[in-house]
């Protein structure tokens, strides 16, 4: 969708024509010659007051596609009392680029019949629709993906270390060993067996809900997911906290964790950093975050052009709690991402 800098130049006020009950106009407001100008269903942008407007339309219709013919005959049937309103979008190219509009078409009520056409801008209403239906399938592409990525973790890794785990314990009932040292030999890697499958199953469970967030609070969660980083990945993070109040909303506290986490996943994923740094400062106006790497970096405007769905989570998650968030970055210069919450208006 080409649509321009159509969202930084609108139309004017809607569009208004009055028609009697044959379809002629009686009345319209100054907007009329602007929209119709770029209407090509109209095409009466020269018209005067007393146009037999249906008749304009109909050799419109005749002149161009079906949507020409559909708006000819839904204003039609209003006029003629089969429909109490009609309705239909269309779009059409403007100097500030493709734009789209909305006719509407009711009846009159003050006893003279005939039909009220209205037109007006929705270019910035479509946007919104399509850019939430486009985000709503990436959306729903990355939790099937993360379910699938779940499942074979679940399957291939942890599902066939317990059934070794079986194995190895059905053998050792059935063969005991001849010494008691050998029988604590096999106890110990049984029971290393069953803590490592413990700690993996407990890594994925945090992944999904951090229950340290809940039971202790943003800052010792903070302090385990950077620990859990350095320990698991080449990436040394050092995390500094100052001031953070301990009665911090449960709302305030997940969307920090959550842009931490997908930050530093970008850290492992893309930077090639060795180190990163996660500062959160709190006062009793707004808690300050920050995250830096000195990694590759990457171009800010290439990433929203493509709309990453980390950053869209991002800047979703902080847009509930009245936060902002502004990224710098550049290739081979690192990435610092800075976000304020302020705790005064939420």
């Amino acid at each position: 969708m080409n649509i321009g800098t159509a969202m930084s130049s609108s139309f004017p006020a809607n569009s208004i024509t009055v028609l009697d009950k044959s379809g002629n106009v009686i009345a319209s407001n100054r907007a009329r010659s602007r929209f119709e100008y770029y209407d090509e269903i109209e095409s009466i942008a020269e018209s005067s007051d007393n146009d037999d407007y249906i008749d304009v339309r109909r050799r419109a219709a005749e002149r161009k596609s079906e949507e020409g013919r559909k708006a000819h005959d839904g204003i039609k049937s209003v006029i003629d009392g089969l429909r109490y309103s009609f309705e239909m979008d269309y779009e059409r190219n403007t100097p500030t680029g493709q734009r789209y509009f909305r006719m509407s078409v009711t009846q009159r009520l003050d006893g003279g019949g005939g039909a009220i056409v209205s037109h007006h801008d929705i270019t910035e209403k479509k946007m919104i629709e399509e850019r939430m239906f486009e985000l709503s399938g990436q959306l729903i592409k990355a939790q099937e993906n993360e379910r699938s990525r779940i499942a074979r973790e679940l399957h291939d890794d942890l599902n066939q270390r317990l059934a070794l785990l079986s194995f190895e314990m059905d053998q050792l009932g059935q063969e005991m060993p001849s010494s008691p040292d050998e029988f604590r030999r096999r106890m110990r890697e049984l029971w290393n067996s069953i803590r490592f499958i413990s700690t993996d199953i407990n890594r994925i469970a945090y992944q999904l809900h951090p229950s340290k967030l809940d039971t202790l609070g943003l800052v010792p969660a903070l302090r385990g997911l950077c620990n859990e980083v350095s320990t698991h990945h080449p990436v040394q993070v050092e995390f500094i906290n100052r001031d953070i109040p301990e009665s911090l909303s449960k709302d305030i506290a997940l969307c920090i964790f959550r842009i931490v986490q997908e930050a530093l996943s970008n850290v492992i994923k893309h930077s090639g950093a060795r180190e990163a740094r996660v500062k959160l400062i709190g006062s009793y106006q707004a808690i300050r975050l920050s995250i830096a790497d000195p990694g590759t970096g990457f171009e800010i405007d290439l990433v929203r052009k493509r709309g990453g769905l980390g950053l869209i989570s991002m800047q979703e998650r902080l847009r509930l709690v009245g936060g902002e968030i502004s990224i710098k970055s550049r290739p081979l210069y690192g990435t610092e991402i800075n976000v304020q919450i302020p705790l005064t208006t939420y």
